[in-house]
């Protein structure tokens, strides 16, 4: 925490880079942008240092506040792979600003957190269809109140309130929302039950469907760890969505055919991980998906009929940690998401879906970051990733610079059944798909904390069509520039 003039200071600092919209970001962008805040503001939701003891007795209190700010610069070039059409501007200034407050009993026993958010943005060029300025008002990011039980062998906790979990790697669920949790934690066994409400104000997964910007669904769960050693934990979960959103049939299509949006899916997942020689990580996690949607209305059937869901998705990598100042690090990472090569045009939604048989899609409410430019779903596509990792000044004495982390990593991706992904450039007008060779990408990813409450990142990607584009191709490149300031 800082105080006092240097409060006045990071104050000016900040308001020099409120700016006067936001390109449109994807889905996935939007995903992978929420669970990096939540990581880097887990912090907060630990913290109660000051103590504002009622009484001198273990029946006090313990309290901490403050605020987090962060202005970023986000830079995007060609991103619709499409050389011969002029893109949205991506030029984008963020500006992000937290409040946030823990009080914590002594004992640590029973804790209340809440944040508040608002962010304010500019786009740096203005086109008719992004706006020129946006403000998001304050709205509460997180909030809730966690009450522990400890026992002799075993330590329950119940968290009730607005809160971010994730089931396994968090590639089936990810998200903030309103719910309960319990926790039963022993020194070998993790059990976990969930029920959530999906917030009112995020947006459908069935995005093509009307009434897609205020949603209503609920996530049951449970999910079970027990480590059996150093060298492997085993994850099982069960995951339950049930799409609560009322939505009428609706007429689509030159024949008039009536379409239905609606998406029940259940998830079961298990995974694995652990160490091999103290250097070696592994981990590896297979996702399978069962539920009830409804395919694409055709002229040959004018009413969209109920299907069933049957699609999967595996994620499995490697990371060797060697030694010495620069901790070099290797890592090497494969991920999967069944596709539909029967999908009319989207993999997001049940409007336009599936045209024949099951609907074979990975859909799900969380994923993975892999990748800056292209920033895939993991839908109807095989990546393949590997790098390595170091601290370049790692042998510098000033800890303001040996604590700098440089990523250099490569993807290469593949579609899985032909059809669409979460790209719409795949698949475009008047064009014919003739290769599953999606392309390749190049990143380069910067941390560097200069000081205690001060944090730069800097992310680059560079990210070149394959044939799968048709004659749709263009080299897109993707840069942020990110400083965030913990006061």
């Amino acid at each position: 925490m800082i105080t006092g003039a240097k409060h006045w200071c990071v104050a000016a600092f900040s308001l020099i880079f409120i700016l006067p919209a936001r390109a449109q970001m994807s889905e996935e962008e939007a995903r992978v942008q929420m669970v990096e805040s939540v990581e880097e503001k887990r912090h907060t939701e630990e913290m109660a240092a000051h103590a504002l003891r009622s009484r001198r007795d273990k029946r006090g209190w313990l309290l901490d506040y403050g605020y987090t700010a962060a202005v970023s610069y986000t830079a995007s070039d060609d991103n619709d792979r499409n050389p011969a059409a002029q893109d949205d501007p991506d030029h984008v200034w963020d500006n992000e600003y937290n409040l946030f407050g823990v009080v914590a009993s002594v004992d640590r026993k029973a804790k209340f957190y809440a944040r508040v958010k608002t962010l304010y943005t500019d786009n740096a060029k203005i086109s008719p269809t992004t706006r020129e300025s946006d403000v998001e008002q304050m709205k509460i990011d997180m909030m809730y109140f966690e009450r522990s039980f400890p026992g002799r062998r075993i330590k329950h906790t119940l968290t009730v309130g607005r809160q971010f979990y994730k089931f396994g790697r968090g590639i089936a669920y990810g998200l903030i929302a309103d719910g309960v949790l319990w926790r039963s934690k022993g020194r070998k066994l993790l059990v976990d039950a969930v029920f959530m409400r999906q917030k009112p104000g995020d947006n459908n997964i069935d995005n093509l469907a009307p009434g897609s910007g205020r949603t209503k669904r609920l996530f049951f769960g449970t999910e079970c760890s027990f480590k059996f050693a150093g060298w492997l934990k085993l994850d099982l979960f069960h995951l339950w969505n049930a799409d609560r959103n009322t939505v009428s049939p609706y007429s689509t299509g030159a024949a008039g055919q009536t379409q239905r949006s609606e998406f029940h899916s259940r998830y079961y997942g298990v995974g694995f991980e652990g160490t091999f020689f103290t250097k070696l990580n592994y981990w590896s996690e297979y996702i399978l998906v069962r539920g009830k949607t409804y395919n694409a209305a055709t002229a040959a059937q004018p009413v969209a009929a109920q299907v069933g869901v049957d699609a999967d998705a595996l994620d499995v990598g490697l990371r060797y940690l060697f030694g010495g100042d620069l901790v070099p690090a290797l890592f090497a990472e494969y991920a999967f998401g069944s596709g539909d090569a029967d999908r009319v045009s989207n993999v997001t939604s049940s409007r336009d879906g599936s045209s024949f048989g099951k609907d074979s899609v990975f859909r799900s409410f969380g994923g993975l970051t892999m990748g800056n430019a292209l920033a895939p779903s993991l839908a109807n596509i095989r990546i393949l990733k590997a790098g390595t990792s170091f601290k370049p000044l790692g042998r510098w004495g000033a800890s303001r610079w040996n604590d700098m982390t440089l990523n250099l990593t490569g993807y290469t991706y593949r579609s899985d059944a032909g059809g669409p992904t979460s790209d719409a450039a795949i698949f475009p007008t008047g064009d014919s798909k003739s290769s599953d060779d999606i392309g390749d990408e190049y990143d380069v990813s910067l941390s560097w904390k200069m000081f205690n409450d001060m944090n730069y990142q800097f992310k680059f990607g560079s990210f070149l069509p394959g044939p799968a584009y048709g004659s749709l191709r263009g080299h897109e490149t993707y840069m942020k520039l990110k400083v965030s300031l913990d006061l």
